[in-house]
């Protein structure tokens, strides 16, 4: 469960000793191997974000210091793209920090100002970034997290969405943050989101789009209430992703919490259930927020899942048989269990009103 976390961890103790040539080396390596967690996440992905901003509630002496850092290490290494990448998601990271995650109205008149100067300073570290030789994927990420704070019209917030398919379209990241842009809280309509999750999905195709369709997919569910996303968004896709990934690149907490959520979300306990026996106590704290509500979906899994599961095998079972040469026979039998089924619960809504 904590395998991303202690990466993270080593990356950023890496950063603190001034350990920049390794970074440099390791980053490199990434970048050409391809390389993966289990259930497909990109180590590249993970190694940024050891280097985007200082661990945990860090102060502003603390923030200064971090962009210090990372500013030795763009000097010592001018040539470097991982440097200056990494150089600007802290420059945003450092902006958020500023502006706060409350909405706008909350935000004070310095809190705005200086997250605009440090968003606009994120930009300009990128563009520097760009005309190095070096070309990496996490550059596409981190301009399409510029989109966002800037608030570009949806044509330029697309654009590393086309650039992220003709050089590295399995770089799902890139993906989830246009996604998250076209969400009514941000820049889109209702129901935007999810439709440009299904259209990147079919450009990629196959089995690889499958993949992405759960990837991205999955990042705009949340642990919230009110949340509607998955009433536009293919629950059986979303499962297919998630097991082409698991046949793919193994199996992951992480995946698998993510699809326990979805499951209670569209109300559907066996696969739940399933889930939620292989996770175990391995919950996720960043899919689930408190152990209180991990315990509760998985309490509600255990007790209605046999029983759904049987209801189930039932309807499949009568489907086999409505499609076998006995067919009709079959039907007329099921109309007319219906309607005594019907009238029974007629019958009984009376007396279950006065229980």
């Amino acid at each position: 469960m904590h395998a991303l976390e202690k990466y993270r961890s080593a990356v950023a103790s890496m950063l603190q000793d001034h350990r920049f040539d390794e970074l440099d080396c390791l980053a490199d390596l990434l970048r050409s191997s391809k390389a993966r967690f289990a259930g497909g996440m990109w180590k590249l992905h993970i190694f940024y974000w050891g280097l985007e901003a200082p661990f945990q509630h860090a102060t502003e002496n603390d923030w200064k210091s971090h962009l210090q850092t990372l500013q030795l290490w763009v000097s010592a290494n001018p040539a470097s793209v991982t440097a200056r990448i990494a150089q600007a998601e802290a420059h945003l990271n450092y902006a958020w920090a500023a502006r706060g995650d409350g909405f706008g109205d909350t935000v004070s008149d310095n809190g705005w100002r200086l997250f605009r100067e440090r968003t606009a300073e994120t930009r300009k570290i990128l563009e520097k970034a760009a005309t190095l030789k070096t070309r990496c994927p996490e550059w596409y990420v981190a301009m399409e997290s510029v989109a966002l704070a800037q608030g570009w019209n949806s044509a330029e917030a697309h654009a590393p969405v086309e650039q992220t398919l003709s050089s590295e379209p399995q770089y799902y990241y890139v993906y989830r943050l246009y996604a998250d842009y076209l969400q009514p809280k941000w820049y889109g309509d209702e129901g935007e989101s999810e439709n440009f999750v299904s259209t990147i999905a079919n450009r990629v195709g196959g089995e690889k789009g499958d993949e992405l369709y759960f990837q991205v997919g999955s990042y705009l569910v949340c642990d919230c209430p009110n949340q509607h996303q998955l009433d536009h968004l293919s629950w059986p896709r979303l499962q297919k992703g998630f097991a082409g990934l698991e046949k793919e690149h193994g199996a992951s907490l992480t995946n698998l919490n993510l699809l326990a959520l979805m499951a209670v979300k569209m109300k559907d306990p066996v696969v739940a259930d399933r889930a939620f026996r292989r996770i175990g106590d391995q919950w996720s704290q960043a899919t689930w927020k408190n152990q209180s509500h991990f315990d509760s979906s998985k309490t509600w899994a255990a007790q209605v899942a046999p029983g759904m599961a049987a209801e189930n095998s039932i309807e499949n079972e009568a489907e086999a048989n409505l499609q076998s040469p006995d067919g009709p026979g079959y039907q007329a039998a099921r109309k007319s269990l219906r309607v005594c089924f019907n009238r029974a619960a007629r019958a009984l809504a009376p007396m279950r009103s006065l229980s």
